[in-house]
C-alpha cells in the first residue's frame, strides 16, 4: 500500500512498520521501534506528536495529527497519521494500528490558497482605501462646484439624488431617498416637460447627451431656474443605455 503502516503495543511502544516506512524515512526497523518511530519527525512536530500520542494511549481516542516527516535525503513532506485500537472482548486495547498518509500536495496547496487570500484581502483594502479617498475627493468637488447630481437607473427606474441637489431645492439629506422617476416629474415646472422629455428622448435613444435650462419647483412652492446636463451611461460600447448621470446648476440668482 502507498501509505506507512505501524502497529503499536498497548503501552504505546512500537513494534511494526512496513516496508514504506523503511524506504521513506531510511530508518531500519530495529531504528524505528519502541520509541524511536518520533526521530524523523520536524524538530517543531515532535513534541505535539508525543503529546497527541500519549492522549490516545491514556484515554483509547483515535490518535490523529498532521506533521512533517524527514525523508532519508534530508526533506521534509506533511503526512496524516491516524492510529486506532483493536480491543479484546472485555475492551481492553490489544494493539494499535495506524498509518501516515502522504498530503504534502494538500498542504502545500492550503498554503498557497492562504496566501492568495492574504494578498487578495490585502488588495481589496488598499481598493477599499482608494475608493474612499475618490469618494471623499468626489464628495468635495461636488460641494466646490455647486452643482447637484442624479443618477437615473433605467433598469430600476430608481433615481438617486446628491446632498447638494436636495439642498438647491430646499430638501434635506434624509428626504427623496431614491423615488422612481416619475416623482421627478413632479418637480419640473409644467411650461417646461414638453421641452425637457424632447431633449431626455434624445439621450435615451443615444443621440446625443443633453444641456438645458428649465425650473424646479423648490420645497417651499417658488421655482429655482437650473441648467441640467444629462450623460447616457452603457455597460459596453455599443450595448444599451443602462443609466442617466446628469448635474443640476443653480442659475437663479445669475437669471
Amino acid at each position: 500500500v502507498p501509505q506507512m503502516v505501524w502497529m503499536c503495543m498497548p503501552d504505546g511502544l512500537n513494534v511494526y512498520f512496513n516496508q514504506r516506512w523503511v524506504e521513506y524515512t531510511g530508518m531500519s526497523l530495529a531504528e524505528s521501534q519502541g520509541r524511536g518511530w518520533n526521530t524523523p519527525f520536524h524538530p517543531d512536530d515532535q513534541q505535539p506528536a508525543w503529546d497527541a500520542w500519549n492522549h490516545a494511549t491514556k484515554t483509547g481516542e483515535t490518535y490523529r495529527i498532521a506533521s512533517r516527516l524527514r525523508a532519508a535525503d534530508g526533506s521534509y513532506r506533511w503526512f496524516l497519521m491516524r492510529g486506532v485500537p483493536l480491543r479484546d472482548a472485555a475492551g481492553r486495547i490489544v494493539k494499535w494500528f495506524g498509518t501516515c498518509t502522504d498530503i504534502d500536495e494538500l498542504k502545500r496547496g492550503e498554503e498557497a490558497l492562504r496566501n492568495l487570500n492574504e494578498e487578495l484581502e490585502k488588495r481589496v483594502q488598499e481598493r477599499t482605501a482608494q475608493l474612499r479617498d475618490s469618494e471623499e475627493r468626489l464628495a468635495l468637488a461636488l460641494r466646490a462646484s455647486h452643482e447637484g447630481v442624479w443618477d437615473w437607473n433605467l433598469e430600476t427606474d430608481a433615481v438617486w439624488y446628491s446632498s447638494r441637489w436636495k439642498e438647491m431645492l430646499g430638501y434635506a439629506e434624509r428626504e427623496i431617498e431614491q423615488p422612481q422617476s416619475s416623482v421627478f416629474w413632479d418637480f419640473i415646472h409644467p411650461d417646461d416637460r414638453a421641452p425637457f422629455q424632447v431633449a431626455l428622448d434624445a439621450v435615451l435613444r443615444g443621440e446625443r447627451e443633453y444641456e438645458m435650462e428649465f425650473r424646479l419647483r423648490h420645497k417651499d412652492g417658488h421655482y429655482v431656474d437650473i441648467l441640467s446636463c444629462g450623460f447616457p451611461i452603457r455597460r459596453e460600447p455599443a450595448g444599451p443605455i443602462v443609466r442617466i448621470v446628469g448635474t443640476h446648476f443653480d442659475l437663479t440668482e445669475r437669471k
